[in-house]
């Protein structure tokens, strides 16, 4: 599912992981809405293709959703190949490429039984340490570790 919100030069081509007066809303372009129009974001379930950020303490890296529960309270995803595109060196700035990977690692995720206090929340699976990020796909690696 595609984002729908307008830009100046067309539509956003992200995948959308939210739901915004009824239409389907990217994580980056959610970021544009003010605090009060964010109160009124509604987390999407997962669906297989979405794309997710595997996220180890600071470390990221990108994933896909390869199967959700019926319940949507367990995710497995597949971790997805990128290659670094900008010449920076051990730096924080970083910037990455994806591509599939078809034999990447699989991992599985449950739902936090805490309630969800944000639309943010309801999108993180798993716990301090290992998460899932749904509906943002990056890589990060931290050099000061």
């Amino acid at each position: 599912m595609k984002c729908q919100t307008p830009l100046n030069l067309g539509f956003c081509d992200q995948a959308s992981c939210f739901s915004f007066a009824g239409l389907p809303m990217c994580f980056e372009c959610s970021k544009d809405l003010t605090r009060d129009q964010q109160t009124t974001l509604v987390a999407l379930p997962p669906y297989v293709g979405m794309p997710c950020t595997i996220q180890y303490y600071s470390d990221a890296h990108p994933a896909t959703v390869i199967y959700v529960s019926a319940g949507t309270s367990k995710i497995v995803v597949r971790e997805d190949h990128a290659k670094r595109t900008d010449n920076n060196g051990m730096s924080d700035c970083q910037q990455y490429e994806f591509s599939p990977n078809p034999e990447g690692q699989e991992h599985t995720f449950f739902k936090s039984k805490t309630p969800p206090v944000t639309a943010d929340e309801a999108l993180i699976y798993g716990q301090r340490g290992k998460s899932c990020i749904l509906g943002i796909r990056r890589a990060y690696y931290d050099y000061s570790y």
